[in-house]
């Protein structure tokens, strides 16, 4: 039947969920400001859109805009305050601000309404590790895994935690599960790796893994990090 009106709602749906892709394939592609004028633009058409406001709290964040980032957070949670997702996003502000108080309660609502979300368990995991509780953020972590076998930082973290408790073997294991695929993160999972096998005495793999680690972290241009590897490997060549 002709319906102006239920004509005239699908129509604000459409425009709503049409901005919110286009503004999420901005984001992808690193046009932030663009992304953001068009959440923006959404929210205008529905104050109510949660997930407009949601991916806001990400978008202000990167934008270096922090209270924006917050009232976004509070809106999102305002009209859901179980969407995990806003949770998340404002822990990872939180995180990067080093508000850790915030951020672990953040993480810790993220986890309390998506128990399996795997990426807010390792957030969790990384600021619980910071007061000095390993053996309940190594637990976060292993649920992270748990809940997603390839979360490689989770792998790394738990790694971190094993190869300070001594247990070299079963931090080996974890970092090496990290490294794959080589990217911007692996020259500091195999930096990880590499002196790991120095502690525990292999010094000639950790010689190896370490040049490896080198070459990848001058391949991506992370010069401070190529730096400390070379440093290492003239200590282990020395005292070779």
């Amino acid at each position: 039947l002709n319906d102006p009106a239920m004509a005239a709602v699908q129509a604000l749906d459409a425009s709503s969920t049409g901005l919110l892709r286009a503004s999420q394939a901005l984001e992808r592609q690193g046009q932030l400001p663009q992304a953001a004028a068009l959440q923006e633009k959404a929210l205008a058409a529905d104050p109510k859109l949660t997930q407009a406001w949601v991916n806001l709290i990400s978008v202000y964040a990167r934008l270096g805009r922090p209270e924006k980032a917050e009232a976004a957070y509070r809106s999102a949670v305002k009209l859901d305050p179980k969407n995990a997702d806003a949770h998340y996003n404002f822990a990872v502000m939180c995180a990067q601000a080093e508000r850790f108080a915030d951020a672990r309660m953040a993480f810790q609502a993220a986890v309390d309404n998506d128990p399996g979300n795997a990426e807010a368990l390792d957030g969790l995991g990384a600021v619980t590790e910071m007061t000095g509780a390993w053996d309940r953020a190594a637990a976060l972590y292993r649920r992270a895994l748990a809940a997603k076998p390839g979360l490689r930082l989770a792998h790394y973290h738990l790694g971190r935690i094993l190869a300070n408790q001594r247990r070299y073997a079963e931090a080996i294991s974890e970092f090496e599960k990290a490294i794959e695929p080589i990217d911007e993160q692996s020259p500091g999972f195999l930096y990880a790796l590499g002196a790991t096998h120095a502690r525990a005495g292999s010094r000639s793999k950790a010689v190896e893994i370490l040049r490896r680690a080198e070459a990848e972290a001058l391949n991506r241009q992370q010069a401070p990090l190529a730096g400390a590897i070379r440093r290492d490997l003239s200590k282990l060549q020395i005292q070779k």
